[in-house]
């Protein structure tokens, strides 16, 4: 991998360099901030270079079959404590977004299905990624939610623009993302100019559904 004369490996250290240098400008989205599973796609370029890497260093001392074993053992058992390690950070700790309940998230995403159209557009802050593979509905993020107070008036705007049917409430995340809290005896307040009417709500009122007008 290393050896400089063979060209044929240039365009992978090129397509490497791009994608760090992407998403260290992606990055500014996000204050400059990214978190650990912003980094999935260079896991191949990482396992590429460090596995190149343990190659070199065996070719280098030629060590012995045994100590090849050793070598690998060694390696294997890393991975695994690694592993091992990061799972059990994900279960323990109340703030990671894997261990979050959602019980209710998912409660409110079975009656979506069974309630509206699949053609109908829903506006959502918190995870719209979750939204849109729970009901298959297409969903647009919220300004005034994601953004806050300044972001308010661009709620009526974007929900023209996209045609948005429904308004989605939820603070089952609200100890992972930093959204801006809403008060649900004021939406008025966080949507100026869009008249809604609420449809749905859990007892928790954790997740409330409005619809647009």
């Amino acid at each position: 991998l290393f050896n400089s004369k063979n060209k044929k490996i240039y365009p992978v250290y090129l397509f490497m360099l791009l994608s760090f240098a992407g998403l260290t400008v992606a990055s500014r989205a996000l204050n400059w901030h990214i978190w650990p599973r912003h980094y999935i796609a260079t896991i191949p370029f990482a396992i590429i270079i460090t596995s190149s890497g343990v190659l070199w260093l065996l070719r280098k001392f030629n060590p012995s079959e045994k100590m090849n074993k050793i070598i690998l053992t060694i390696a294997i058992i890393t991975a695994l404590f690694r592993i091992f390690i990061t799972d059990i950070s994900f279960r323990t700790n109340p703030t990671t977004f894997w261990s979050f309940d959602s019980d209710d998230f998912k409660t409110a995403a079975i009656w979506i299905k069974n309630n509206t159209k699949k053609s109908d557009r829903f506006m959502f802050a918190s995870t719209p990624q979750d939204l849109a593979c729970y009901t298959d509905r297409q969903v647009v993020i919220d300004p005034s939610e994601a953004g806050g107070p300044g972001h308010r008036t661009r709620a009526a705007e974007e929900i023209a623009f996209y045609n948005v049917k429904y308004l989605m409430i939820s603070n089952t995340t609200a100890d992972i993302y930093g959204r801006a809290q809403i008060d649900l005896n004021h939406m008025e307040e966080y949507y100026p100019g869009v008249l809604l009417t609420e449809v749905y709500t859990n007892e928790k009122r954790t997740v409330t559904i409005y619809s647009v007008h």
